[in-house]
């Protein structure tokens, strides 16, 4: 009988466990690989779930977020997370990225610089290519507006990653994507208003041509309603566009011309149609500040009558952007003040002091007739005759207007007694220009106190003149206690030694 040692058995069954153990083992080690893969599927299923769920929904999500701290804030801690998003191959995902950044560079406190050192601002340009959907682009673009309107190192940052170039390229594409075309224009406007430079550098990509085409097709009914919204951010660029100091070269702004002429004639000029047609106003106000060729310019694109007919309208703002463009053509010749009168400007500016309640228009009116009285002998007499010398005589005394009123008002009377012939200013004399001369003689206001100082001694060379050593002017000023006044006057560093010679000369006649 054969028998087998239990050493043999032993190794044997050792020996056969040990086999199937590391087979054993190498089907575990299979199972959990295959395990561990569909974990990760599993995964990068939910995780790619919940990416395209934020993809769909991202605007739902935005808006969920809008005025909650609690939301604001994660969004702000996931900006890494979203910046990786951004910069991957996923176009779902760089969507999504792209409009939470969007959004967060629109909040109170917005993260411009966390977004430019990140390095996304490229990637916000690109977007603005053709191949990207327009919600992607219009989200970019927004991005893009909100640093443009940081500081200007910000700014610097989307003009050096050629932001300019592609948002004209939007501009001047067929599509009708309005909002998108809106948004544009604004974000041009929010670069160019950062510097006279900056300004210059967006007008030399050839912006202004896009920009008045867009405002040209847009301003017939029933486009004029519709797309009111893009005429307004279209008309506040080009606003900015003329302003800044120093102004544009007139040259490159120049063919705006007849589109602001269509802009002011916009009725009614109330609501959103009426922030157009203060934007041109403005636009008018900043192109007349300049030479007699350039006040031309604006003659010839005929705009002074309906500049004129403006004056008679209650919105403040266009008022006093007309009256600025007003004044600045009565700086000029002659021939071209006579196209405003022709047009009726005196009788709407005495309208305007005679019934305005508004402190500043009434200033900017009293400051527009001053200027012309400064400089025109022959306009002083039309003036006259316009009946406004008397409404200035009321608003110099008036105390229900502000000071600052009552001062322009006696600057007014004061350049016209300066500058006005003998017989003029005993027309003046006689409606009763003498007492608010005296009477702001010692305002702190310095300007209206030399110009009150200066009318006082044309009055009195005038009645010399015409009345010899029996000057009854000096008479009707020490009525006012004028002298005593000019006394006062002796020992200012400016006006001091005019004060003093008026006193020798004039006052020691009073007193005989």
């Amino acid at each position: 009988m054969f028998f087998l040692s239990s050493q043999f058995i032993l190794k044997w069954l050792f020996k056969f466990d040990k086999d199937k153990w590391q087979k054993r083992q190498r089907q575990m080690q299979k199972s959990l690989r295959s395990m561990e893969s569909i974990r990760k599927i599993k995964r990068e299923l939910i995780l790619s779930f919940k990416r395209n769920h934020e993809f769909f929904h991202v605007e739902r999500c935005i808006e969920d977020a809008a005025g909650d701290p609690i939301a604001i804030q994660k969004m702000f801690d996931s900006i890494p997370v979203m910046v990786s998003d951004l910069m991957s191959g996923n176009e779902s995902f760089q969507f999504a990225a792209t409009a939470r950044l969007s959004f967060l560079l629109s909040t109170e406190n917005p993260p411009i610089d966390v977004v430019i050192q990140s390095g996304v601002v490229p990637h916000f340009v690109r977007f603005l290519n053709e191949q990207y959907g327009l919600q992607h682009k219009l989200y970019s673009v927004r991005a893009l507006y909100a640093i443009g309107k940081g500081s200007l190192e910000q700014a610097v940052v989307v003009i050096k990653h050629g932001a300019i170039p592609m948002f004209i390229r939007l501009l001047c594409c067929s599509e009708e994507c309005y909002q998108l075309k809106e948004l544009v224009a604004a974000a041009l406007g929010s670069l160019a208003n950062q510097s006279p430079d900056f300004r210059d550098y967006v007008l030399q990509f050839g912006t202004l041509t896009p920009l008045l085409s867009l405002l040209d097709n847009h301003l017939e009914p029933p486009m004029l309603h519709e797309k009111i919204t893009l005429l307004r951010a279209c008309s506040n660029t080009l606003a900015i566009f003329c302003q800044r100091n120093p102004e544009p070269s007139f040259n490159q702004i120049r063919s705006a011309l007849p589109i602001l002429l269509r802009l002011i004639h916009l009725n009614p000029p109330v609501g959103v149609i009426g922030d157009v047609c203060e934007d041109a106003c403005l636009c008018l106000s900043y192109l007349s500040n300049g030479s007699a060729e350039q006040i031309q310019a604006l003659i010839d694109a005929d705009v002074c009558a309906r500049l004129v007919v403006l004056l008679g309208f209650s919105d403040g703002k266009i008022v006093e952007h007309v009256l600025r463009t007003v004044g600045n053509i009565f700086k000029r010749v002659d021939p071209q003040i006579q196209i405003l009168i022709n047009n009726g400007v005196f009788f709407r500016l005495n309208a305007i002091l005679m019934h305005g309640s508004n402190s500043s228009v009434l200033r900017k009116t009293c400051s527009a007739i001053s200027t012309l009285t400064a400089r025109y002998r022959n306009q002083i007499q039309k003036i006259m005759d316009a009946h406004i010398i008397q409404s200035l005589l009321y608003l110099s005394q008036a105390d229900n207007y502000d000071v600052e009123v009552r001062w322009d008002a006696a600057c007014a009377l004061s350049n016209a007694a300066r500058r006005g012939s003998n017989e003029q200013i005993r027309f003046l004399v006689n409606q009763g220009c003498i007492g608010p001369l005296c009477d702001h003689i010692l305002c702190p206001d310095r300007k209206t106190s030399i110009l009150c100082l200066k009318g006082l001694k044309s009055v009195l060379k005038a009645g010399e003149i015409m009345y010899g050593t029996r000057n009854l002017y000096t008479l009707i000023i020490t009525d006012f206690d004028g002298f005593g006044k000019i006394e006062k006057l002796q020992s200012d560093p400016d006006i001091g030694e005019m004060a003093m010679k008026l006193l020798m000369k004039y006052g020691v006649l009073a007193k005989m």
